[in-house]
């Protein structure tokens, strides 16, 4: 009886090879994977944290449009030479801008705003946003973030009424008061941060 004999000289580990190749193969695979979950976890974060702080910034000009509504300003309290609580100033103190001239004696219509380059919402001299004495907070506090929201209000000046009050030379007192509301707003630990601005007039 023939037997047939087996060679194991040519073989030279070449399974072991293969083997090694492979485990290569899924241990990149696997990184690649855990770096994209990584990826999609912190965009999702990010997003959320977007999402607070866009919330925190609305809820601030909802409550700036409050303190608008219940305050009483006088026409004096945008002049030059103001002195109390509720003066609109250029260095906005208590929150309350305004970057223009506006003189006693002078009528509504002769109300007229400085260079768009002064806002003072981007003065990074005056920094109402890291001064406390020159930006509000809002009342009640929004929950859930590390960093409340805060606003500026800053008078722009005077507006028709809406109501077909004729406001121009010939009736220059007919107008309604104009702010321009500013808010920022921050997530979660303070990460992101959303500025909203919007406009609103007074009627009186």
């Amino acid at each position: 009886m023939n037997k047939t004999g087996f060679s194991y000289k040519h073989q030279r580990g070449a399974v072991l090879a293969v083997s090694l190749i492979l485990l290569l193969v899924l241990t990149v695979l696997g990184v690649a994977t855990m770096d994209t979950s990584g990826l999609e976890l912190k965009m999702a974060s990010n997003n959320r944290d977007r999402q607070m702080a866009f919330q925190a910034a609305e809820a601030a000009l909802v409550s700036a449009e409050l303190d608008i509504d219940a305050a009483v300003f006088n026409p004096n309290d945008y002049q030059a030479g103001c002195s109390g609580a509720n003066c609109f100033t250029a260095t906005c103190n208590n929150g309350l801008c305004f970057n223009g001239t506006y003189t006693a004696g002078n009528t509504q219509f002769q109300c007229a705003l400085g260079a768009p380059a002064d806002d003072l919402w981007l003065d990074t001299v005056l920094n109402v946003w890291n001064d406390p004495t020159k930006h509000l907070l809002p009342n009640p506090v929004v929950t859930g973030v590390t960093n409340q929201p805060r606003y500026i209000i800053e008078f722009i000046c005077y507006t028709e009424k809406g109501d077909g009050t004729v406001f121009d030379g010939t009736n220059p007192n007919g107008g309604a008061p104009l702010f321009r509301i500013t808010a920022l707003g921050f997530g979660e630990a303070g990460r992101g941060r959303v500025m909203l601005q919007s406009t609103y007039r007074k009627i009186i």
